[in-house]
């Protein structure tokens, strides 16, 4: 059950996300994960189709554009960014029947410190 302070803080976070800082993304939909091998597979439910942003506001290439040469203590943005942006206010979160459970997976067996703990 939620408390007080946690309807607060789910309150501000939903505001948050309503912002376009928060809310509007770059990605290729259709590139290849630089982790994972295979070719690209088209989405094979019409309940997860979305579309890109149009048109998109200047400014966010802009931000990419300064985003793109960012570093901070070796973190640094590698991704190209695409001319396609997505508005996560268009599509609300929802069951769709996609099963990513093997994305999930690899993230938890390949790119976590799992690995590292079981060495132990």
């Amino acid at each position: 059950e939620l408390g007080s302070a946690d309807l607060s803080l789910l309150s501000l976070l939903n505001e948050a996300r309503a912002l376009p800082f928060f809310s509007l993304f770059s990605i290729d939909m259709l590139a290849n994960c630089a982790y994972l091998d295979g070719a690209i597979e088209e989405c094979e439910f019409d309940a997860c189709e979305i579309l890109p942003l149009e048109p998109t506001p200047d400014i966010l290439f802009q931000r990419e554009a300064q985003e793109r040469r960012f570093e901070l203590d070796a973190w640094a943005r590698f991704d190209v960014p695409t001319q396609d942006y997505y508005d996560l206010t268009d599509y609300p979160e929802g069951y769709t029947a996609y099963n990513g459970s093997h994305i999930w997976d690899f993230i938890y067996k390949k790119l976590s410190f799992v690995g590292m703990l079981d060495d132990k």
